[in-house]
This record gives C-alpha cells, structure tokens and sequence, in this order.
C-alpha cells in the first residue's frame, strides 16, 4: 500500500508541476508600461509580445460587454491612453461583481496586438 501511494504522490506531483509549467507568465508589466511599447514603436512590439501570455497590472476602469463577450480594461485612473483590454473567461466574469472602478488588479491573457484604438489587447 505504501508504494502506491508513494507512485501516487510521484504521478501528481509531475502533474501539478507540468500544469504549471504551461501555465507560466511570458512577461509581467504595467498598462502603462506595454502601452508605451506599443506607442514607441508598434512592429518590435508586436514582435516581443504577440502571442506570449503576459500579466498586466493596473487600475481598473471597467467592465464590458461588446458582441457577446465580456472585456475588462484596466489603465490609469480618468486616462484613457495607456488602456490594456482582456476577453474575460466565463469564470472571471461570474467574479467581476468582486471588483471595483479604481481598484489595483492583474489581468492575464495572451497579447493579440493593439486595436485600431490604440487599446492593447489580451485574449
């Protein structure tokens, strides 16, 4: 019994530890941080971040709904420059109630670019 246990412990902790591993953050940054990078100059940008999973922290300025899916924009307080949008997955957005305009806050997702706007997407 005790070596199965022992495989058992073994088989789950690789599992946690692949889970977490696939799990892991390309880059950490500011709105204002990876704005500023998009602004200065958008190729190298788009280059360094375009589909790498990426933490940004900021304030947050809202909740959405555009077409069916809901967004989170967080940036600086009444500053719409600098603004960093996320699709929300249906889980987070059961959870926005638990959030309020102006709060510090994390989104993660993976960056798809910079819209027409100038908004920094996540996904």
């Amino acid at each position: 019994m005790k070596i199965n246990l022992a495989i058992f412990t073994a088989i789950a902790a690789t599992l946690i530890f692949i889970s977490c591993k696939s799990n892991k953050i390309d880059y950490e940054v500011t709105s204002q941080q990876i704005y500023k990078e998009f602004q200065d100059n958008e190729v190298a940008a788009t280059a360094k971040y375009k589909d790498k999973k990426i933490r940004v922290t900021g304030t947050l300025i809202s909740f959405d709904r555009i077409l069916g899916t809901n967004y989170c924009y967080i940036g600086s307080p009444g500053d719409f420059i600098g603004e960093v949008s996320c699709a929300m997955s249906e889980e987070f957005s059961s959870q926005a109630g638990n959030y309020t305009k102006g709060q510090q806050m994390y989104i993660e997702g993976t960056c798809t670019g910079v819209s027409i706007t100038g908004v920094v997407q996540l996904q």
